[in-house]
């Protein structure tokens, strides 16, 4: 099979075949060519087949003591015909199996083949065969991980007590089950509880396994305003713990920049911390996708009240150098407290279409986690979102107009309306920019 191979490579255009990215293809030939070669990525054995050559020389690169030397492949009047390796020796020692590890070839040698026209016995005894990764041994080490899936969390200063909610993913992997603890330390005064409770067992068996601990916190009346730390170290016998630490921004509650048919229009004024707007006159006041690229000032809307398909949102002030979008960086974003049905997004992406999830938490401590696919801004609608508004062109910073269309996209994401919405938490990814948000 692996002379058959070699006919696959040419000196034609078509002449490379299959996929050669990262030399792939080519160093499989090179490989074959020699009759070794790493069936298994990062194994320490190459499996041993006729070489292409009479003689060949491979000098090993030094590395510390390790390996180091001169290995000399010889297979006296090999051909097409004459292919068949027929016995086989690492410097005169006979070798019966149809591999080598590598710590026998590490530091050169001579691998002397004989070969002949006819298939023979060698290399096809029982357990001849290179080794099989269906055939390690058990996995028995011990790991542990865990991330929050929110850095920060926000919630109002209020005179009464503040509920808020992080999400911790816990992945473990034992030979059995791996017993874990999750231990919290958080401001004087505060709670925290958590679903399971500590200890609780990953079930692993060998096979990585996550399991998500809510962490439920309450934030005493008359808290100040201010950003609060909880520690969190997770920890599990024979592994590594885990430190993580969430925040808590206590800040002053949002409004609605106006209200009409039930509609609360956001005011992200005190959230905007990008300017993704230029003018045709100084095409270098913003810079949307980081690359020199922005909308047009001139034909986005003043700032203010405006109504796109029957939902009214609060634009942001497109001129000048202030800041007009809300860059996804993770943070939390207060939303004036309310009961409603459904939350209504304008925003784009730059550099492709991004799918994420925005994070919304009800004032009684419960999350709830929603998929969001964020349109790219000089590419269509994704499935779920339509057009809040296309502008013909979009500006290039030392240049001015500049093709092609570009797009504001808006989408709507289901509310729980039994209970009132306190705050939402946007993706850790800077290519979503967040435009207006409105409460229905």
């Amino acid at each position: 099979m692996v002379r058959a191979a070699y006919t696959l490579f040419t000196a034609g255009p078509d002449g490379m075949t299959g996929n050669d990215d990262l030399g792939t293809m080519s160093a499989w030939y090179v490989f074959s060519s020699l009759g070794l070669y790493p069936t298994m990525s990062g194994a320490n054995f190459l499996a041993v087949s006729s070489p292409q050559f009479e003689s060949a020389v491979v000098h090993i690169g030094q590395f510390a003591d390790r390996q180091g030397g001169t290995l000399t492949v010889t297979a006296p009047g090999v051909s097409d015909a004459n292919r068949y390796v027929q016995s086989l020796s690492l410097n005169g020692t006979p070798v019966d199996k149809a591999w080598l590890g590598w710590e026998s070839l590490a530091r050169g040698g001579n691998l002397a083949h004989v070969v002949g026209e006819q298939p023979s016995a060698w290399g096809t005894a029982p357990g001849a065969e290179p080794p099989s990764v269906n055939k390690a041994r058990p996995d028995q080490r011990t790991h542990l991980a865990a991330s929050l899936r929110q850095a920060t969390v926000v919630a109002p200063v209020g005179d009464g007590p503040q509920q808020a909610a992080l999400a911790l993913d816990v992945l473990g992997q034992a030979p059995v089950g791996l017993p874990v603890t999750v231990r919290t330390t958080a401001p004087d005064g505060w709670a925290v509880t958590a679903s399971p409770a500590s200890p609780f067992v990953l079930r692993s068996g060998r096979i990585p396994t996550q399991q998500t601990v809510s962490l439920s916190l309450t934030v005493p009346a008359g808290t100040p305003e201010g950003e609060y730390p909880v520690a969190i170290e997770v920890s599990a016998g024979g592994a590594e713990p885990v430190n993580r630490t969430a925040t808590v921004a206590l800040r002053p509650g949002t409004t609605c920049a106006s209200v009409a048919d039930g509609q609360c229009a956001v005011d992200l004024s005190k959230e905007v911390n990008h300017d993704g707007t230029a003018s045709v006159s100084v095409p270098g006041e913003g810079n949307f996708d980081g690359s020199g690229w922005s909308y047009d000032a001139a034909l986005l809307p003043a700032a203010g009240p405006v109504d796109w398909a029957g939902t009214r949102y609060a634009a942001p002030d497109p001129t000048g150098t202030a800041a007009n979008f809300v860059e996804a960086r993770g943070q939390g974003v207060l939303l004036p407290a309310g009961s409603h049905e459904s939350l209504r997004l304008v925003s784009a992406s730059h550099n492709g279409p991004v799918t994420v999830a925005v994070i919304v938490q009800y004032t009684d401590g419960t999350g709830v986690e929603l998929p969001v696919t964020v349109g790219d801004w000089a590419g269509s609608a994704p499935d779920g979102t339509t057009v809040a508004l296309e502008l013909p062109h979009r500006i290039k910073a030392g240049q001015g107009v500049d093709g092609p269309p570009v797009r504001l996209f808006a989408q709507s994401l289901p509310l729980d309306p039994a209970k009132t919405v306190r705050s939402m938490t946007l993706p850790d990814d800077p290519r979503v920019e967040l435009y207006a948000v409105t409460l229905r």
